[in-house]
């Protein structure tokens, strides 16, 4: 139920926070494939320097394939947001 409400959120208000926590939400379900598909639409909503759905697509890679597979795609998060946005 909470991820249907989420996703009906992102679809009503696309914003990078509603597609983040779409994805987060089927993330916290189990299903890492889903929240890859929310995190890649919200991908395109990311300010420069706040990679909010690129991390979002790391953390699906970490839970699916584990550490060894998202560790490049955080440093490039890290990277790309120059390591100032702790959040």
């Amino acid at each position: 139920e909470a991820t249907q409400l989420l996703t009906r959120t992102a679809r009503q208000n696309p914003s990078m926070q509603a597609y983040f926590e779409a994805g987060y939400g089927y993330l916290r379900a189990g299903k890492p494939d889903s929240a890859r598909i929310w995190f890649e639409q919200g991908r395109a909503l990311d300010e420069k320097r706040v990679q909010l759905n690129e991390t979002g697509v790391a953390l699906a890679q970490l839970v699916k394939q584990g550490a060894a597979s998202a560790e490049p795609q955080l440093e490039e998060v890290v990277k790309k947001s120059r390591g100032r946005n702790a959040q």
